[in-house]
Protein backbone atom coordinates (compact mmCIF):
# COMPACT_ATOMS: atom_id res chain seq x y z
CA UNK A 1 0.00 0.00 0.00
CA UNK A 2 2.81 2.39 0.86
CA UNK A 3 4.51 1.69 -2.47
CA UNK A 4 1.35 2.76 -4.31
CA UNK A 5 1.25 6.03 -2.37
CA UNK A 6 4.90 6.72 -3.11
CA UNK A 7 4.36 6.04 -6.82
CA UNK A 8 1.31 8.34 -6.81
CA UNK A 9 3.28 11.09 -5.04
CA UNK A 10 6.14 10.75 -7.53
CA UNK A 11 3.78 10.99 -10.50
CA UNK A 12 2.09 14.08 -9.09
CA UNK A 13 5.41 15.80 -8.34
CA UNK A 14 6.68 15.02 -11.85
CA UNK A 15 3.53 16.51 -13.38
CA UNK A 16 3.86 19.65 -11.25
CA UNK A 17 7.54 19.99 -12.16
CA UNK A 18 6.80 19.64 -15.88
CA UNK A 19 4.12 22.34 -15.67
CA UNK A 20 6.45 24.65 -13.73
CA UNK A 21 9.23 24.08 -16.27
CA UNK A 22 6.92 24.89 -19.19
CA UNK A 23 5.59 27.99 -17.44
CA UNK A 24 9.08 29.10 -16.37
CA UNK A 25 10.32 29.00 -19.96
CA UNK A 26 8.15 32.05 -20.70
CA UNK A 27 9.24 34.07 -17.66
CA UNK A 28 12.02 36.62 -17.73
CA UNK A 29 14.04 35.59 -14.69
CA UNK A 30 16.94 37.84 -13.76
CA UNK A 31 18.94 38.44 -10.61
CA UNK A 32 16.39 41.14 -9.64
CA UNK A 33 13.38 38.82 -9.94
CA UNK A 34 14.91 35.58 -8.65
CA UNK A 35 13.46 36.07 -5.15
CA UNK A 36 9.95 36.45 -6.59
CA UNK A 37 10.53 33.33 -8.68
CA UNK A 38 11.55 31.34 -5.58
CA UNK A 39 8.43 32.58 -3.79
CA UNK A 40 6.38 31.45 -6.80
CA UNK A 41 8.02 28.01 -6.69
CA UNK A 42 7.34 27.73 -2.97
CA UNK A 43 3.66 28.57 -3.45
CA UNK A 44 3.29 26.13 -6.36
CA UNK A 45 4.92 23.23 -4.53
CA UNK A 46 3.02 24.01 -1.31
CA UNK A 47 -0.26 23.86 -3.24
CA UNK A 48 0.95 20.61 -4.81
CA UNK A 49 1.63 19.23 -1.33
CA UNK A 50 -1.88 20.17 -0.23
CA UNK A 51 -3.29 18.43 -3.31
CA UNK A 52 -1.25 15.28 -2.56
CA UNK A 53 -2.46 15.26 1.05
CA UNK A 54 -6.05 15.67 -0.11
CA UNK A 55 -5.63 12.86 -2.62
CA UNK A 56 -4.16 10.54 0.02
CA UNK A 57 -6.81 11.38 2.63
CA UNK A 58 -9.48 9.08 1.20
CA UNK A 59 -9.82 5.67 2.82
CA UNK A 60 -12.19 3.02 1.54
CA UNK A 61 -13.09 0.11 3.81
CA UNK A 62 -15.17 -2.78 2.48
CA UNK A 63 -17.32 -4.74 4.92
CA UNK A 64 -19.86 -7.54 4.47
CA UNK A 65 -22.89 -5.24 4.51
CA UNK A 66 -21.59 -1.84 3.45
CA UNK A 67 -18.71 0.24 2.10
CA UNK A 68 -17.24 2.92 4.35
CA UNK A 69 -15.57 5.93 2.69
CA UNK A 70 -13.62 8.30 4.95
CA UNK A 71 -11.72 11.52 4.33
CA UNK A 72 -10.66 14.52 6.43
CA UNK A 73 -14.06 16.18 6.38
CA UNK A 74 -16.75 13.49 6.09
CA UNK A 75 -17.47 9.81 6.34
CA UNK A 76 -19.94 7.93 4.19
CA UNK A 77 -21.51 4.57 4.91
CA UNK A 78 -23.01 3.10 1.74
CA UNK A 79 -25.05 -0.10 2.11
CA UNK A 80 -24.83 -2.65 -0.67
CA UNK A 81 -28.60 -2.49 -1.21
CA UNK A 82 -28.11 1.02 -2.68
CA UNK A 83 -26.13 -0.44 -5.59
CA UNK A 84 -28.14 -1.62 -8.55
CA UNK A 85 -25.24 -3.45 -10.20
CA UNK A 86 -21.53 -3.84 -9.49
CA UNK A 87 -18.67 -6.22 -10.10
CA UNK A 88 -15.20 -6.79 -8.70
CA UNK A 89 -12.18 -7.37 -10.89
Amino acid sequence: MLALWIKSIEKTLIKITILVAIFSAFLEISYKTILNYFIFLGIVYFMGLLYILFKMSYRIEIYDTHIYIKNFFRSYKIPYKNFSDFFIT
